[in-house]
């Protein structure tokens, strides 16, 4: 937005700009049938001058707001760069905890309790492994 409000100000300005280069020449006839004073005539030339100036400030601005917009832009790809591949290295920990996790409780010792008085056996046992039945009695 602040680019667009240079643009048109810089469109302005060279308005002015041109009205003044054309009436220049009427400020000139008239200084030489001695209607206006010279220094009348130096006054108008020199806001004329001041005008091209600040359309030069306003060229300058408008480039500068560029140039900082592509930075800025250059700045934000590489914040959203660095943050999905953060989100990315989070979320391979989190796989890996996961993973952790399920190797853990695959390792868990069962225990099973006998409803009576008697001999109780544990059977430790990995995730896929074949388990052969015992008559445990």
């Amino acid at each position: 937005m602040e680019i667009q409000g240079a643009k048109q100000s810089l469109s302005l300005a060279q308005q002015l700009t041109t009205i003044k280069q054309q009436a220049q020449l009427s400020y000139q006839k008239l200084r030489d049938k001695n209607y206006i004073s010279e220094i009348t005539f130096k006054d108008y030339q020199s806001s004329l001058v001041r005008l091209q100036a600040e359309e030069q400030s306003k060229i300058m601005l408008i480039q500068q707001l560029e140039r900082e917009q592509i930075n800025t832009q250059h700045q934000l790809d590489h914040v959203q760069l660095q943050g999905n591949t953060r989100a990315l290295e989070i979320n391979r920990q989190l796989d890996n905890v996961k993973q952790q996790q399920i190797e853990l409780l695959s390792n868990v010792e069962t225990t099973q309790l006998s409803p009576v008085d008697g001999e109780i056996a544990t059977l430790r046992v990995e995730s896929g492994q074949t388990v052969v039945g015992r008559n445990l009695s």
